[in-house]
């Protein structure tokens, strides 16, 4: 059985001051002190080193430029559809979305060499599982568009996030309009 550290301490100096001769010790005489418990690790300061509202430990892009907006993961925003590009049930484009795909396809191609996420989301009315297949077709229409328009295909992928992360109330129908939408997303050195 191995001592605690200052019980061996002093039961080896109880026994060198009785071997010299000069005082004899009794057990009684000898203290048990418990050993000190090590002192708890200071708690981890957690940051967000490159400022842009995300902390550190949960930052999935932690090099985004400084006042870039960015999504919950922490990558950088460059485009959001939302609104009245897509209609309820629609992954077709408006007018407006054609207008607003056509300046995207510019900020990308100046943009150059990011690798982008096209992230498809919906409104809650409908199932959840038809709310996925709906998110995926609007990511795929926009990816398509872009892809069409010079964007290189390899630099891009596509993802669904149906209804599970609304950016307004579903209990509105602007709220609702809001939440049917697409984001690119850079994920460069993800």
């Amino acid at each position: 059985m191995k001592l605690p550290l200052k019980l061996s301490i002093v039961a080896m100096t109880a026994v060198l001051v009785a071997g010299c001769g000069s005082a004899k010790v009794t057990p009684a005489e000898i203290k048990v002190m418990p050993a000190t418990p090590a002192p708890a690790p200071a708690p981890a300061v957690i940051g967000d080193a490159d400022g842009d509202g995300v902390l550190d430990n949960v930052d999935e892009c932690p090099d985004t430029r400084a006042g870039a907006k960015v999504d919950a993961r922490g990558c950088e925003i460059i485009l959001s559809f939302s609104g009245t590009n897509f209609a309820f049930d629609s992954a077709a484009f408006s007018s407006t979305a054609i207008s607003n795909l056509n300046s995207a396809v510019a900020q990308l191609k100046a943009h150059g060499g990011s690798n982008l996420e096209i992230g498809g989301h919906t409104d809650s009315v409908g199932s959840e599982e038809y709310n996925q297949g709906l998110g995926q077709h609007r990511a795929q229409a926009v990816y398509n568009y872009l892809v069409q328009n010079g964007i290189p295909a390899d630099s891009m992928t596509v993802r669904s996030f149906g209804e599970s992360r609304p950016v307004a109330t579903n209990d509105t129908d602007a709220g609702r309009a809001a939440n049917r939408r697409v984001e690119i997303v850079d994920v460069t050195g993800q």
